[in-house]
This record gives structure tokens, sequence and C-alpha cells, in this order.
């Protein structure tokens, strides 16, 4: 078994190998195609260039070999062979005409340099994985990826433009080349302004290749933009949805004006609260281990600042936070009442209530971190009163029937409450003889 550092150092250096690698093979598909429109083979940059991106491709050989061998250990002994196999089969061929040196070895001929961007697809992998491991930026990534593409795009088709329609002389060649990328966004765009025009049949042929693949693109682009904006606030999007279908149930069925403001009221506060989600539907899609780890990180000091159960363990307060509900309460609402049967104890998670005796007068206030209803759980006693939300309010509760049954796995812990129970009662009886 592998340490929790070593584990956490893997996790590291896989974003930084990443983000190398990133870098690595943007800088090769920025550099290929000025290199194939310009004569700078000679250069000590252009070697520098080459050089380390040659030696930088060979390494991720190395490291995907090393990926591919160590998930072949964290995976059942039928899927060993898998990683490996997938690898040798779908990126090792590649990845090896990527990091070759074809010019150097096919006697300088340049064009051959081309073949260095299939390492693209490593890009693809990269942005892929880092979706499916940072899901809270998933659209953020979809969007910079879609940028990163339009850039790379437009490059390559500003160094084609120039390839095809050569550099003016006595115009240095950055100024030529930022003519020429202004050409491709335009024609990619597909509001090119004429300005700068084909000369040749071979440049008409290649302004109609672009502009069939800028038709293309903006659909893609913008239609992709506008899913992801939307998706950037999804949970709004739900919201307005959800409040457009209450509101025509509202109408139709003429809801008095006084209530309608109640129930929208409940709503916006509901979407705030819980940001458009209910936490049970969230935390049922996930394996019963996960889920139970969550709820106990969501609601460990909720149950910890319970006094009844100070003196539980991790495993007793674990099964425990998996029997809490959440409920939300709106003002006025009427959590219990005097003397009706108690079944269930709550934990204030946010908001006010007032606590009601039997002539409705305000005798106490609970806020965040308080509980009540704590005796229908110890003892079989009816409310001894009742409790109204002052504002909103999101309680969780707990179920007799499932306290019961946690006490069932947990002998010590329901020794503990028996012990308390019995203190609990002595404490009524003995108030009761007094009066």
């Amino acid at each position: 078994m592998k340490s929790i550092a070593q584990q956490h150092f893997e996790r590291i250096f896989d974003v930084f190998w990443s983000v190398l690698i990133l870098l690595g093979v943007t800088l090769g598909a920025v550099y290929i195609p000025l290199r194939l429109v310009r004569n700078i083979d000679q250069s000590i940059f252009s070697y520098t260039i080459a050089t380390s991106v040659t030696v930088l491709f060979v390494l991720d050989i190395g490291y995907n070999l090393y990926v591919a061998l160590r998930r072949r250990h964290n995976t059942h002994r039928r899927d060993r062979q898998t990683a490996l196999e997938q690898y040798a089969r779908r990126r090792l061929v590649i990845d090896v005409l990527a990091a070759l040196p074809l010019p150097t070895l096919l006697g300088g001929y340049s064009i051959f340099i081309i073949i260095r961007l299939v390492k693209m697809i490593r890009v693809r992998d990269i942005f892929t994985e880092w979706q499916r491991t940072a899901l809270r930026y998933a659209n953020v990534l979809r969007l910079l990826f879609l940028a990163y593409w339009l850039f790379v795009v437009a490059h390559w088709v500003a160094c084609g433009w120039i390839y095809l329609h050569g550099a003016p002389e006595g115009i240095a060649f950055r100024e030529y080349y930022i003519k020429a990328l202004y050409w491709a966004v335009t024609t990619l765009a597909t509001v090119g302004y004429g300005d700068i025009t084909p000369k040749n049949d071979i440049e008409m042929m290649y302004a109609i290749f672009v502009m069939l693949l800028g038709m293309v693109t903006y659909g893609y682009v913008v239609g992709n933009i506008a899913n992801l904006l939307a998706n950037l606030d999804a949970n709004r999007k739900r919201y307005y949805q959800q409040s457009e279908q209450i509101s025509a149930f509202m109408n139709s069925r003429k809801i008095p004006h006084t209530l309608q403001r109640r129930i929208s009221e409940y709503y916006a506060y509901y979407w705030e609260r819980q940001v458009g989600q209910d936490e049970s539907l969230i935390l049922n899609h996930l394996p019963p281990r996960l889920r139970a780890e969550v709820m106990m990180f969501l609601r460990r000091d909720i149950l910890s600042a319970a006094g009844i159960f100070g003196n539980a363990d991790d495993d007793t307060l674990r099964d425990l936070a998996k029997e809490l509900r959440p409920i939300l309460f709106a003002p006025g609402d009427i959590i219990c009442r005097l003397g009706e049967p108690g079944n269930s104890m709550y934990f204030i998670n946010n908001g006010t209530l007032e606590v009601l005796d039997a002539e409705q007068r305000t005798i106490a206030l609970l806020e965040e971190g308080d509980l009540f209803g704590e005796i229908a759980l110890l003892l079989d006693q009816p409310r001894t009163a009742t409790v109204r939300a002052r504002d909103y309010c999101d309680v969780y509760s707990l179920e007799k029937q499932a306290f019961n049954s946690v006490l069932a796995h947990h002998p010590l812990f329901h020794q503990h409450i028996r012990t308390m129970a019995q203190e609990r009662q002595n404490i009524e009886s003995h108030d009761s003889l007094e009066q």
C-alpha cells in the first residue's frame, strides 16, 4: 500500500508533468508552422526549441509507460494488462512519431517535422483528464480548451496564408504575420472585410477552404460558448425554469396573491440556500462508503454539539449522520406542538426558532447549533412546548425509529443512552413530586 504522502506527491507530479507537456506541445504547435514558412533552421533559437521539444517528447514516452505500470499494479489482477495494452495500441506509435527527429534522420527534409503535430492529441487527453478530476471547474476548462484550439487553428491558417501568399520584400516578418493572422481570424469568423484578398487560383482555393472551415467553426464555437455560459450558472437556470412552472401552476389554480407571495419567497430562499439541489439527491448517487464520509463531514459538528452524543465514537456518529434528514421550514411553520407525541429530534443548521408555552408566549429562542426534541428519543413523553420558525430555518431531523436502529448496532453507546434516559426520568419524577 502506498502512503498518503506518496499518493499526494504522485498527484502533484502528474499535474506538473501535464502542464509541462501542454507547454511543450503548444510551443511545437506554434514553432513548427513558423519553421516551414520562414527559414530559421540554422538559428540557435530554432535548434534549442527543436532539441527541447524532442527531449520532452522522449521523456513523455517514459512517463506514460510509468503511469501505465502504476495503474497495472493498482488494478484488479485480470485487468493488469489493460493499461499497458491500451497505451501500446492507442498512443505509443503517436508518441514515437512525435519524438523522432525526422528532418535530421531523413536528410534535412524539414517538411517532415509537421508529423510532430500529431502530439496535439496529448492536449486533448490532458484537458479531458483535468475536466474529469476537477468537476468544480469543468465548464471553465471546456471554455479554455475551446479558446486554446481557436488560437492554434488561427495560427496555422495564418502560417498557411504566408506560405502561399509569400512575404513581401522590405516588410518585417512580424508585421506581415500580424496581417496574416488578421486575415485568418476575419475569414474564420466569416466577417472578412476584403482588404486582404487572394491573388491566384491556389490562394482562392485555400480561402474557400478556410471560409468553409470558418462556417463550421463559427457554428460550433457559438453553440459551445452559449452552452458553456449557461452551464456556468446551471443552478440559476434551473431556478428560473422552476419559477416559471410554479408561477403557471399558481395562476392556473387561482392561488391567492398573499399565498403566492409566500410560495415565491420560500422557493427563492430554498434555491439560494440549497444552490438549487436537494442534498439527498446528490448524496444518493455516491457509493455507500463515500456517501457516509461526506455526510460525516457535513454533519459531524452538529452531532458533536449535542450533549447526548458527546461520548459517541466515530462509527456511531457516522451511522447517526446517515440518518439525519434535511428539512426547510418557512417563517411561521410549526415544527412541533405542545402535548403531541414526539417521534424525532431536530438540529438547527441555520435560522431562528421560538419556543412557545401553552399561552403562545415566547419563552426561549433557538438558533444555529441548538437542538430540541431530544426527550422524544430518550423518554416516551409528549412534547413539552411548541416550537415555531421565526424565519427560514434549515434543520436536520433524526427519527426515533432510525435512532433505535443505530443503537442496536452500537451496544456501548446504547448503554450510555439508557443511563442518560434513566437520569432524565429521575429528574422528571423529582420535579413532578416537588410540584
